[in-house]
């Protein structure tokens, strides 16, 4: 008898059953054998408060510099303001340059560069998930002031690296702000809980805060400094590459890895939606693009080692990590001037040439919303890194100026936004 052609039903039952377990066995292995192998590759790195404390200064120096400041944001409030009126008025000729559609992405865009402040933005209808996943990362960050401090400093990290751009299919902000979470998630003692126990009464941003109040100390055991942290992202980066082919997928979620496909195909890279489990927010990353992402990473490793390590020189680093475009926001704010007291639209002088610096400054997102309530489109204001202004937290001295000060407690719960808080700014 050809059992290949005419199987029993015994047969049947067997390789159902054997199908069954090794499939069960898979999504158990593959996260173990990810910690296993972060662990194999930690255990190389020798760690000292002296080192720690200088690569603590080099990243405070660093996110002093590139963080806006409260007139900054004054700045993009009255850009939203204006935008406002552009969307009544529709004729946008003159305001903008550079504009362009994005169709490609789940929720169509359009990019535009604002003539009086070379600020970049983008422009989408009724995006109210997004406005929702930048409230509830928004209200997270208020857990423990690392997560908002990490998450800024690897976007500046991807964006040096031009490795923070769906639209060139490499990662969104939300899939490296994620990652950063996941992060703090699998360290021990962790320093975030899993997402999922945040949402036990609702993921809407208003049930969410009034989780988080529960959660304000979460990470106080954990004494790992931010420059600790951002080394330890690295390495637990670098030790999985092999890993998204079999179906790696990170979930802040359930605060761990877990083993996950999309439909019959795992991910060039899988970071699971944290309101949307179904969804990949890392799913723009193309195959090729996955090599450069992973050769930034272990250069970018090798180059704090190095200097961790005392074998180059800050400066040197600093270049080499973040750009070498580093230029304090101070003289940054010297270079630009900017005319946001225009009147709209008759008053405005005839279009004239694109500011005369290179590349934009800080993204926003203006994301128009129409609101029953009044019968008008309004386009509200969403800080494209998904968090917090820089000044809520400027009280708090980091990095430390001694080895027992290394880590880092949680901020204080006044930093928790208010119950109704949105995130954005309402048209005055």
């Amino acid at each position: 008898m050809n059992l290949e052609n005419q199987p029993s039903t015994k047969l049947k039952v067997f390789y159902q059953a054997y199908r069954f377990w090794d499939m069960a066995s898979e999504e158990t292995d593959l996260p173990q054998r990810a910690k296993k192998f972060e662990l194999k590759r930690s255990q190389k790195i020798r760690f000292s408060p002296s080192s720690i404390t200088n690569v603590d200064e080099l990243l405070h120096d660093v996110y002093v510099a590139r963080s806006p400041r409260p007139h900054e944001y004054h700045h993009r409030r009255d850009l939203v303001r204006i935008f406002n009126l552009l969307a009544r008025e529709i004729d946008v000729k003159g305001h903008v340059f550079g504009v362009r559609p994005i169709m490609g992405a789940k929720v169509h865009i359009v990019k535009v560069v604002d003539r009086g402040t070379g600020i970049e933005c983008d422009i989408s209808v009724e995006n109210k998930d997004g406005i929702a996943k930048s409230q509830i990362v928004h209200i997270i960050s208020a857990i423990d002031e690392r997560f908002q401090k990490l998450c800024f400093l690897i976007k500046a990290w991807g964006n040096a690296h031009d490795i923070n751009s769906p639209k060139d299919r490499t990662l969104s902000s939300l899939s490296l702000i994620l990652l950063v979470a996941l992060h703090l998630q699998t360290r021990k003692p962790p320093i975030l809980p899993p997402f999922s126990v945040l949402f036990k009464e609702g993921s809407d941003p208003e049930n969410v805060g009034k989780a988080v109040h529960k959660f304000l100390y979460y990470g106080q055991n954990n004494k790992e400094s931010v420059g600790e942290l951002f080394i330890t992202l690295l390495i637990k980066l670098d030790s999985v590459r092999k890993l998204w082919a079999e179906g790696l997928c990170a979930s802040t979620y359930e605060g761990s890895w877990i083993c996950k496909k999309w439909g019959s195909r795992s991910g060039n890279l899988s970071v699971e939606d944290f309101t949307d489990r179904s969804q990949n927010v890392a799913r723009a990353v193309g195959a090729e693009q996955v090599k450069k992402i992973y050769k930034c990473i272990k250069s970018s490793l090798d180059q704090m080692l190095a200097f961790m390590y005392g074998q180059i020189q800050a400066p040197k680093v600093r270049d080499l990590m973040f750009g070498s475009d580093y230029v304090p926001n101070e003289e940054v704010s010297n270079l630009v001037n900017v005319n946001l007291k225009r009147s709209f639209p008759t008053d405005d002088p005839a279009p004239s040439s694109p500011p005369p610096y290179t590349s934009p400054a800080k993204k926003i997102r203006c994301i128009a919303n129409s609101d029953p309530k009044i019968g008008t489109t309004q386009a509200h204001h969403e800080c494209s890194n998904h968090l917090p202004p820089h000044h809520l937290h400027q009280h708090h001295q980091w990095p430390p100026v001694s080895a027992p000060e290394l880590g880092h407690g949680s901020v204080h719960p006044s930093f928790v936004p208010p119950r109704h808080f949105h995130g954005l700014q309402k048209n005055p």
